[in-house]
């Protein structure tokens, strides 16, 4: 059997050369490799079994981005993936439009397959029957479920189930829990109470934002026109002491062309000098009030 068909095949090698060797052990090894990949094939999504790439369809716009079309939030993965990443990092936005995406199937639920063709844990069966509204409760991603309020109420044309409600609320996990029946019994009220009260706290503190950004800008506004304001009074008075100044010297020069002077007591023919000049004229300044430059 195959136990002297292995030995016969060990033996035969034993006598081969050098390179039939190699030739040899690169055919198993590839027989190997084939074997394994039949085998794998059945452990992937449908459809990668046949063959579509999740990655090829349009990529969904990305809603923080209003002017976007499509091009900052892509997958190559399933839609599956997009969502449990949006799970896993807990966030409203990219979950909201990981649920809108393409072939996505907002009611379905983990199976052997994982979830919407992404398997993400070799424990995912203990989840099994968990939709996204499970899984959310399940991980503690409140901020994430809490934030599906954008969503709308039916959906979309081009959606899996066009027209019909968002979500399934009666579907039950393993345990015969619906989502409604956890987020009550963790919030006190139901799901959309629940997003009705987030939507309310995130416009609340969305105004709150806006007042605040509002203030500080005020604040920067009176502290512009405070420093402008002091500005030009300075340069005002700048203005001022330049123009007494002027006077002031010009009427120091005629004085002493006069030999008019209040200090120091010296004859006229002593005044010569440009120190002795200067020491008159900042006399003069001084009894006008006004600092010399010098």
């Amino acid at each position: 059997g195959d136990e002297a068909y292995s030995s016969t095949r060990v033996l035969k090698a034993g006598l081969m050369s050098a390179p039939d060797k190699e030739m040899l052990a690169e055919q198993q090894k590839g027989q190997m490799l084939g074997e394994v990949a039949e085998e794998s094939v059945g452990y992937l999504s449908p459809t990668l079994r046949e063959g579509v790439g999740y990655g090829e369809r349009p990529m969904t716009p990305d809603p923080r981005d209003p002017g976007s079309q499509g091009l900052h939030y892509r997958s190559g993965m399933t839609w599956g993936y997009d969502i449990i990443k949006a799970l896993d990092a807990d966030d409203p936005i990219m979950l909201t439009a990981a649920l809108q995406g393409q072939d996505v199937k907002p009611d379905a639920v983990v199976d052997r397959d994982g979830y919407g063709g992404y398997a993400w844990s070799a424990w995912s069966h203990r989840m099994a029957g968990d939709t996204v509204l499970h899984l959310a409760m399940r991980w503690k991603r409140y901020k994430a479920l809490k934030g599906l309020y954008r969503l709308p109420a039916q959906r979309p044309d081009g959606m899996v189930g066009a027209g019909q409600s968002f979500f399934d609320y009666d579907v039950r996990d393993v345990d015969g829990q619906t989502a409604e029946s956890l987020v009550t019994a963790e919030f006190g009220r139901t799901i959309a109470n629940l997003w009705t009260k987030q939507e309310k706290d995130d416009i609340e503190a969305a105004e709150e934002a806006a007042r605040q950004a509002a203030l500080e800008a005020e604040a920067a506004r009176s502290l512009a026109y405070s420093r402008l304001n002091k500005a030009h009074k300075q340069a005002r008075e700048d203005y001022r002491l330049a123009v007494r100044a002027k006077v002031a010297d010009a009427d120091a020069e005629v004085l002493l062309q006069h030999h008019r002077v209040l200090a120091p007591a010296k004859p006229p023919e002593l005044m010569a000098t440009n120190e002795d000049r200067l020491e008159a004229k900042k006399n003069i300044w001084a009894a006008a009030g006004v600092r010399p430059k010098h």
